[in-house]
């Protein structure tokens, strides 16, 4: 009985070690199956408009030698340009581009880097940088976020066999939005010439203004020399298109409105009436009895004399 004890106890440890031996064996594929890339990197950069940034093609062959590759890469011509490029440190022996690379064309916006070293690197070659590109971002480019895409990407192991089963990771750069350099549009609706406003009485100012981030404030001011200087009404007011006025005791046939619009980044728009219009007294003025002096005064004299004497006469041709 002891014997059989024994017996199955070394069964049980065989079967063990056994099944430890093929749980080995089949993770041991997981572990070498790390695959090779080719990757932008960084593959994220934020770039301001006008200014130039870096990049790298890079490549980790995983494992395998390494004695070249040829890589295409597209990018956005309408707002970059590609200036130059530099073969990187994953050439560690003596390198050199292939006939008619690099090829930049930075009106179809496409790149390609063709490069090999000799002698090759024998296994395990180590990743690096394989091109190193330099651009610049149009000073007129719109803000947004860009793709700096891998679409070719080949390259030959420490006998020149093709790399197989190469993973691609691209990379994008963001163009931020610049400084607000737009002023806000106003336009003066009411008075816009031809209104007749009287002294005391409450009217209403309108306009309508716009901006492309938004209007911040308001100021009004009226003239009434037909805008060669202006008085204040109100300022800091909000941008709800209305603003009821009590008319100031300024009398004028030639008044015109003023409307600034701001925005946050400290810009402004101004519109003023078309046209004049007017302030009126609160009471119409008397009329004005010009004073006769006395050469007006002998002529109205002599003026009455001849109607009297031609009375005269008439009376007695009637007789």
């Amino acid at each position: 009985m002891k014997k059989n004890r024994s017996k199955m106890k070394s069964i049980g440890v065989i079967v063990s070690v056994f099944s430890i031996a093929v749980l080995l064996s089949s993770l041991s594929p997981i572990v070498a199956m790390a695959a090779p890339t080719a990757s932008i990197e960084p593959n994220t950069q934020v770039v301001e408009a006008g200014k130039s940034f870096t990049f790298n093609v890079s490549f980790d062959p995983a494992g395998d030698g390494f004695a070249g590759g040829s890589v295409e890469v597209k990018f956005n011509a309408s707002v970059m340009q590609v200036n130059s490029v530099e073969l990187g440190d994953i050439f560690a022996y003596t390198s050199a581009w292939a006939p008619g690379s690099p090829g930049i064309d930075n009106v179809a916006g496409t790149l390609l880097l063709e490069a090999y070293q000799y002698p090759t690197a024998s296994p395990p070659a180590p990743a690096g940088s394989y091109a190193v590109i330099t651009a610049t971002v149009n000073a007129d480019a719109p803000s947004g976020v860009y793709n700096l895409n891998i679409t070719k990407a080949e390259f030959g192991d420490e006998s020149g066999e093709p790399i197989l089963g190469i993973v691609v990771y691209n990379g994008t750069f963001t163009i931020p939005a610049g400084p607000d350099t737009t002023p806000p549009t106003v336009t003066v609706t009411s008075p816009n010439g031809g209104e007749n406003w009287t002294v005391g009485t409450s009217q209403t100012i309108t306009w309508t203004a716009s901006d492309d981030v938004g209007v911040t404030s308001i100021d009004i001011y009226y003239s009434t020399n037909g805008g060669a200087t202006y008085h204040t009404i109100a300022t800091g007011e909000a941008n709800d298109g209305a603003y009821t006025w009590t008319v100031p005791n300024t009398p004028s046939t030639t008044c015109r409105v003023k409307v600034v619009a701001h925005d946050a980044a400290g810009n402004t728009g101004e519109d003023v009436s078309d046209g004049n219009f007017i302030i009126y007294s609160a009471a119409p003025p008397p009329l004005a009895v010009p004073l006769l002096g006395p050469p007006a005064i002998i002529a109205l004299a002599g003026i009455l004399g001849i109607i009297a004497v031609t009375l005269i006469i008439s009376k007695k041709t009637k007789k």
